[in-house]
């Protein structure tokens, strides 16, 4: 009976062995097998990314495929083009805007007054003279003579002026009103006999919508074509 049951024992034993082998085997061999993951580059490697679009080898089935002719470059914008508009009595103006346009390369354009003023007209001690009439009243325009030929085409305009009472004379108004200014950009100068330019400009920028104006600068008759050559580099337009 013991040597049986032993005997008995070693059998179911063997049994238990053989099945957990086929178990496992079959396991394995079902099993999916991992693709390994690729290593990180250490800190002295660097990554090699994969060709762009633009430097990856054509592949072989592009290699007979008509190759696209390369497109013409857009050509360069040309050049902004420059107007000098100035309005001048007594040729101070007149004479820093001729200077102004031939440092820029500028067209020169005079405002004309359609009624041309005296000298009495310009007497700023006396109230009823007409320059003290038209800067008393803020709706006055008196009317100009001519008009800027092809205005559309300028990108930049100088605005020149005398000051008249620590102010832009009104036909300068008129001026401003008469052009449609949206996109361009507008420096203003001036001559006086002390005052600075100041915020004389800015009844212009009001009137003229759309405009950029940049700082503008007062100069004396005696300026030279140099200094005009700084001040417009200054200006990075």
């Amino acid at each position: 009976m013991s040597k049986a049951f032993m005997t008995r024992r070693a059998f179911l034993g063997f049994a238990g062995v053989a099945s957990a082998s086929l178990i496992l085997g079959g396991c394995s061999a079902e099993a999916p097998v991992e693709a390994p993951v690729e290593a990180e580059p250490s800190s002295g490697e660097s990554a090699q990314s994969s060709p762009t679009p633009e430097t990856a080898a054509p592949s072989a089935s592009s290699a007979n495929e008509p190759q696209t002719a390369p497109q013409e470059e857009t050509p360069m914008p040309a050049e902004s083009k420059i107007l000098v508009a100035y309005f001048s009595n007594t040729g101070n103006t007149k004479a820093v805007a001729e200077k102004l346009a031939a440092v820029t390369g500028g067209t020169l354009f005079a405002i004309e007054a359609a009624e041309p003023y005296t000298a009495a007209d310009l007497d700023y001690n006396d109230d009823s003279a007409r320059c003290m009439i038209e800067l008393n009243d803020p709706t006055s325009r008196p009317a100009i003579a001519n008009t800027v030929p092809d205005w559309d085409s300028y990108d930049t305009v100088f605005v020149g002026y005398p000051i008249w009472w620590s102010r832009t004379p009104p036909i300068m108004e008129t001026f401003a009103e008469s052009y449609d200014w949206a996109g361009k950009t507008a420096i203003p100068f001036c001559t006086s006999g002390s005052s600075s330019i100041g915020q004389s400009a800015s009844v212009l920028a009001e009137e003229t919508p759309g405009a950029m104006w940049l700082a503008g600068q007062r100069f004396s008759t005696s300026v030279t074509e140099a200094d005009l050559e700084s001040w417009v580099a200054s200006l990075g337009i």
